[in-house]
């Protein structure tokens, strides 16, 4: 995440909002990791951002629960 300093908060919701309505970057092994990691990175943002990261597992469901690929196991 060598850029997530810059990332304004429009632009952290954008990027996360992309992620969760494509389905090889939300099914990605790393995904996980990599949210966190963003999270982290994007701590220039302060408490904004987890407003923003909030609402991403809750989009993610609706769409894994209706797809027709893959889905994480629960405890994994």
């Amino acid at each position: 995440m060598r850029h997530a300093g810059f990332l304004t908060l429009d632009a952290l919701t954008d990027a996360l909002t992309w992620c969760t309505n494509t389905s090889q970057c939300r099914a990605a092994s790393k995904m996980p990791e990599l949210a966190v990691t963003l999270f982290q990175d994007a701590a220039h943002l302060g408490v904004a951002r987890v407003a923003v990261f909030r609402e991403s597992p809750d989009l993610v469901l609706t769409y894994e629960q209706t797809s027709s690929s893959y889905t994480y196991l629960e405890g994994w």
